[in-house]
């Protein structure tokens, strides 16, 4: 089950929680801003959070990622610390530095710890950032594809560790790739599926 939040901050941007109805055990993915929105809402639904997954380390991302981690008790997990460690890289140097450190890097394959059948991959997709991933479930269809690309769109590459060549590379021959019914779920849009990007490309 997927549950979409907005974190009105200085960008709309768009976390969520990826969770096993079974179980109610599930992923917080981005958590960009709103903290306290973000906590009520996993009380309401009554979620256990097992790990906080970041797809990239921009700071509307990460911008709740240090008060959820403590509130929560959990691990933090990216495919690098980099961004996340330096405001330069993740941006928050324009507003209000942010630094988190001891954050996990991403293994092949992320489970919730009572349940193996619930996953998700981290793929490597650069070209928004040094650090991209989308997080893919492939046998439930489901894509977590942060800012590499929206519905009828794409993430900017224009910023520091951005690379036109390195995204358009990431979106035709991983993205795209994908089977067509994957829901694309991104920050800063609807979603969408492959089969529909397909028509813009």
């Amino acid at each position: 089950m997927v549950k979409r939040i907005s974190t009105y901050g200085s960008f709309l941007e768009y976390c969520y929680i990826y969770y096993d109805e079974k179980s109610r055990h599930g992923f917080l993915i981005d958590p960009g801003d709103n903290e306290y929105n973000i906590l009520d809402e996993i009380i309401f639904e009554d979620i256990k959070i097992d790990k906080i997954l970041i797809t990239h380390g921009h700071f509307d991302h990460i911008g709740a990622v240090e008060f959820l981690r403590n509130e929560l008790e959990v691990d933090v997990y990216s495919y690098s610390s980099d961004y996340l460690e330096n405001p330069n890289l993740n941006l928050s140097c324009y507003t209000d530095d942010i630094i988190i450190k001891g954050s996990k890097r991403f293994g092949d394959i992320i489970t919730l710890n009572d349940n193996p059948n619930f996953y998700l991959k981290p793929i490597y997709t650069p070209g928004h950032t040094e650090d991209s991933v989308i997080l893919l479930n492939d046998k439930e269809h489901i894509c977590f594809s942060g800012d590499t690309i929206f519905k009828n769109s794409y993430g900017r590459y224009d910023l520091p560790g951005g690379n036109r060549d390195k995204l358009m590379d990431s979106i035709y021959n991983i993205v795209l790739k994908l089977d067509p019914s994957t829901i694309l779920y991104s920050g800063h849009s609807e979603e969408t599926t492959v089969s529909l990007e397909l028509n813009n490309y």
